[in-house]
C-alpha cells in the first residue's frame, strides 16, 4: 500500500486530516506501518475506537488476510472474543484495552 486512501475506511476527509496532521500522507502511512493507534487517535475527529477500526482495517489489507479466513465459525469467534475480553481484563489503560482488539490469530 502507498497511498492512505488504500485502508478501507479513509476517504478523502480522513486522508486530508492524517496528512494535515502528520505533515505528509508519508508520514501518516509510516504511522499505520508501526501500528501507533495512539498517534492516529490523535488526529482530531478521529478518536481512539475508529483508530483502532482503522489500523484493522489496515493490517487486513497490509497482511491480506481477514479474521474470518481464520476463525471461520461463529463459535471460534465467540471463543475468539472471549479471549480477548479476558486479556482486555488485565490491561491497566483504556488505551491498552484498544490497541489489544489489532492483535488477532492469523492462519
Amino acid at each position: 500500500m502507498s497511498d492512505i486512501r488504500d485502508i478501507p475506511g479513509i476517504g478523502e476527509k480522513t486522508a486530508r486530516r492524517l496528512a494535515e496532521h502528520f505533515t505528509s500522507q508519508e508520514d501518516a502511512m509510516n504511522t499505520f506501518i508501526q501500528h501507533n493507534v495512539a498517534a492516529i487517535a490523535a488526529v482530531p475527529g478521529i478518536g481512539e475506537k475508529n483508530a483502532v477500526v482503522l489500523m484493522q482495517a489496515f493490517i487486513f489489507k497490509d497482511e491480506n488476510i481477514s479474521p474470518d479466513s481464520f476463525l471461520k465459525t461463529p463459535e471460534a469467534q465467540r471463543v475468539y472474543r472471549r479471549l480477548l475480553d479476558i486479556i482486555k481484563s488485565y490491561a491497566s489503560t483504556k488505551y491498552a484495552r484498544y490497541k489489544l482488539n489489532i492483535y488477532f490469530p492469523m492462519p
